[in-house]
């Protein structure tokens, strides 16, 4: 990127690679640059979709997954990441419906590991990735108990 700025592909993937890092805003940087050039770009909106679930923007997510769905109305990962969406913000008529779609066109059913439906609880896709956090969930201690991953240097009493 350092010799040519303006080539997208590499934004593109360095953006995944931020993304996969959990680096969300950095990676939002170049995705929406990869799709700004390329405005058709399925897989590029896609990813972004999927990047916006993951920091948890669920209607822009759902702006990116629709757009797919117009460039492409049988777009199976399109359809699965929008049911999710859907139920996210609580628009569940409109999760049943693409979900009919879905299967529609979803060449055959990929089960999980676990057996559990993935499309209807997006918190339980997110726990999946390798990278989650979790927003809800209370930390057994304070907030100023912990002042670096690394910890102070100090040996522990009595050692």
């Amino acid at each position: 990127m350092k010799i040519n700025p303006d080539l997208v592909p590499a934004r593109y993937y360095y953006g995944l690679t931020l993304k996969v890092q959990g680096k969300y805003e950095e990676a939002h940087k170049y995705l929406k640059k990869s799709v700004k050039k390329y405005p058709r770009d399925r897989v590029a909106k896609i990813e972004r979709g999927h990047l916006y679930m993951l920091m948890r923007d669920y209607d822009r997510a759902i702006r990116d997954f629709e757009k797919v769905l117009s460039l492409d109305p049988e777009n199976v990962e399109a359809y699965y990441h929008l049911i999710r969406a859907y139920h996210a913000v609580g628009e569940e008529e409109k999760a049943k419906k693409t979900e009919a779609l879905y299967h529609r066109f979803q060449a055959e059913e990929r089960p999980t590991s676990s057996g559990r439906n993935m499309t209807s609880n997006p918190d339980a896709w997110r726990e999946r990735q390798l990278i989650h956090e979790h927003a809800s969930a209370a930390l057994p201690f304070g907030a100023d108990a912990v002042s670096s991953p690394v910890g102070d240097g100090k040996a522990p009493a009595g050692q």
